[in-house]
């Protein structure tokens, strides 16, 4: 344990503080997941990010594997939890 806290004067902090799901996200995925929040279908999302059908859908899986995440629902509430989009 005393391997992972570092002290620096008064300050004490993890030597390697875990990542949040969040910030594994690329920039697309995240802006992906925004609009997929929003409710709109993976063919509407495609369209408004100007990507192919095919490209968004490889995206959705990835960043439903990185947040461990399984259905769409989930994917809203996720995205309205970290306060990606209003409920």
């Amino acid at each position: 344990m005393s391997r992972l806290v570092v002290q620096e004067g008064q300050e004490v902090r993890l030597d390697n503080p875990p990542q949040s799901r969040l910030s594994t996200l690329s920039p697309r995925e995240r802006e992906l997941l925004r609009v997929l929040a929003k409710g709109m279908s993976l063919k509407e999302a495609a369209t408004v990010l100007g990507i192919s059908y095919k490209t968004a859908d490889k995206q959705k899986a990835s960043l439903m594997s990185k947040l461990d995440i399984h259905d769409r629902v989930e994917l809203a509430r996720y995205a309205i939890r970290e306060g990606m989009v209003q409920p």
